[in-house]
């Protein structure tokens, strides 16, 4: 994990150079000036944090679906058990499917913004100028890729019926915690008065 941390802060340390904010709009954080070293940093970045685990989640992903599909539990089986399990298969295999789905298509149009941007050449504000929508859609697309780490439990919340279960049971002891703490401190303000 560390190892994660230190590559996430070494690869985000260029930006400190390369953004700013124009005279014109000094809301806009922006990559004025698109030079080579800009460029290349923007391929680079959209290839470490997009393009390499994107198909590692597939292939990994993949790999995992492979061996649902193909593994048949040793000893004998009854109808039923066999029905059940296979059927427990198909869930696990559509959580995979449907979380890197739903990662690749979240995060996809930001990454494919900034290689536009380096490959262009344009900032977002020559962006802007040019065509309203496309900026949109690149402004949007940093927010909704920024969110993902907000987004991540809510999908497995939404794909995945045993973190589901887990969750209400978490809530619901959470809850009798909050309403045990309520009454003692009502009691306590009774005895008080």
């Amino acid at each position: 994990e560390i190892t994660i941390w230190v590559l996430a802060v070494c690869i985000h340390i260029p930006l400190f150079q390369y953004v700013s904010v124009h005279e014109e709009d000094p809301l806009l954080c922006d990559f004025p000036d698109i030079t080579a070293s800009v460029s290349v940093y923007l391929i680079c970045h959209a290839f470490i944090l997009f393009i390499i685990p994107a198909i590692s989640l597939a292939t990994i992903y993949g790999k995992i679906i492979a061996h649902q599909k193909s593994y048949q539990q040793p000893g004998r089986h009854l109808q039923r058990n066999w029905i059940e399990q296979q059927a427990r298969k198909k869930r696990i295999i559509k959580v995979l499917i449907s979380i890197s789905a739903t990662y690749i298509a979240l995060s996809w149009p930001f990454f494919a913004a900034t290689v536009r941007i380096a490959i262009s050449g344009q900032s977002l504000m020559q962006l802007r100028q040019q065509s309203i929508f496309l900026f949109l859609l690149a402004f949007f697309s940093m927010a909704v890729t920024v969110s993902v780490v907000v987004l991540n439990p809510l999908i497995y919340l939404k794909f995945d019926q045993n973190i589901r279960k887990r969750a209400l049971i978490i809530l619901k002891r959470m809850e009798l915690r909050v309403n045990r703490v309520v009454r003692i401190s009502s009691r306590n303000a009774d005895e008080d008065i």
